[in-house]
């Protein structure tokens, strides 16, 4: 009996997903211009070049390898790359309080921010206030993964258009593989086949 239902499951396992998908009901609200993930494959080169030509994340005066330049990614996106990777998702550099910017400090006497012997407010809300400089060094080689939470796996793709939309590509150790929907078939099969 589950032999003959297999098939009928897997391809209801795969369309359900892909109709949420399609429809926009995964993505949260605001990231709507960022369908290269998906929807890559149905832009032409000159429309992903069109689309793609607005980012300079990735040119030298932003990234250099395993430094990135927080002052000149700050001028493009604000607090926000921090608020979401060090405090969640849910925040951002509008919804911030006092207890979710405790979150990633944890592990800081409270006297660093707020003084010795008394509790007085910080001198400011801004991450690079207290860290300067190349904070960033330590992410060293997952930048790419860093940068693939908010722009997906476009991020992927840029190597391919680094001429085209005019920014120098910096060297990395190692190349990160392109993802297909060959490799999200793949996950999904290995994942059923797994429980069965």
């Amino acid at each position: 009996m589950l032999k003959k239902c297999l098939p009928i499951l897997l391809i209801l396992l795969i369309v359900q997903p892909v109709q949420a998908v399609l429809k926009g009901s995964q993505h949260p609200p605001g990231y709507g211009e960022i369908c290269f993930p998906c929807h890559g494959l149905l832009l032409s080169e000159s429309e992903q070049i069109s689309k793609l030509s607005h980012c300079r994340c990735h040119s030298v005066d932003i990234w250099s390898g395993t430094h990135i330049s927080m002052e000149s990614l700050s001028k493009l996106h604000g607090l926000d790359p921090c608020i979401k990777c060090h405090i969640g998702a849910g925040y951002n550099s509008e919804n911030l309080d006092a207890i979710a910017v405790h979150i990633p400090h944890t592990n800081v006497k409270c006297s660093a921010c707020h003084g010795e012997g008394v509790v007085v407010r910080p001198e400011s809300r801004d991450c690079y206030h207290c860290h300067k400089g190349g904070v960033h060094e330590v992410h060293g080689e997952i930048l790419n993964e860093i940068c693939v939470a908010c722009h997906g796996k476009v991020i992927y793709k840029f190597a391919e258009l680094k001429k085209e939309v005019g920014v120098k590509e910096t060297p990395i150790a190692e190349k990160a593989k392109p993802f297909s929907l060959y490799d999200v078939l793949k996950n999904i099969f290995a994942g059923l086949l797994g429980r069965i």
